[in-house]
């Protein structure tokens, strides 16, 4: 015997939702020891996107969020109602309602409010599929530049050590609180490299920055 989640496939109508959203009922199955299905019960909803012409176009939605909602939500990519509550307070559920309708979101609420009538609170929300890559894509392109400015700071520290008129920039690129100022002064450093048989004066020249 055992239990599942499932989201069933078939819309329901919810009182007061928005036209632009559909909401889908999620199914807690529980089945015996041969996989036959015992009961099953709605325990909350999935609002998903309505039109298929505005989903499509989630990538603009996107790109017109403000710049810090828009790195929130990339970094994020899910969360509980809390998180949404923290926030934006009482404008999470109206702002999902947006997002979701741009194909930005999905989420998912209780099966009805206190009254009776509509649906419930939030529960949890994820960024749909579409948005989900984008945000992996993203993160996995950071983490690459991330690690080839580690390389290239490290190889350069190393480089300039045994320089002592350098060693202002060797301390920076050893001080990961200073990574900000690490592509600068990799420049630099790289500069300094390649300037050869040039005098030390010369190369001190490019200290200041």
């Amino acid at each position: 015997m055992g239990q599942e989640t499932i989201v069933g496939s078939d819309a329901v109508s919810v009182l007061g939702l928005p036209g632009d959203l559909d909401a889908f009922p999620v199914y807690q199955i529980t089945r015996d020891a041969d996989g036959r299905e015992k009961s099953r019960r709605m325990v909350r909803l999935e609002i998903r996107g309505a039109i298929n012409e505005r989903t499509a176009g989630w990538r603009a939605a996107l790109e017109a969020l403000d710049a810090r909602d828009r790195a929130w939500l990339l970094t994020s990519k899910s969360g509980q109602a809390a998180g949404i509550a923290r926030k934006f307070g009482d404008r999470g559920l109206e702002i999902l309602y947006r997002w979701c309708a741009s194909g930005l979101v999905t989420f998912q609420v209780k099966t009805s409010s206190p009254s009776g009538q509509g649906h419930g609170g939030l529960v949890s929300w994820r960024l749909a599929d579409p948005a989900h890559h984008e945000a992996c894509r993203l993160s996995d392109e950071k983490k690459a530049l991330r690690g080839a400015q580690d390389t290239a700071a490290r190889e350069l520290a190393a480089a300039l050590t045994p320089c002592p008129a350098f060693q202002k920039l060797v301390a920076i690129l050893k001080d990961e609180k200073r990574r900000a100022y690490w592509d600068h002064v990799i420049d630099r450093g790289n500069s300094i490299l390649a300037i050869g048989e040039l005098s030390r004066q010369a190369a001190r020249c490019l200290l200041f920055w």
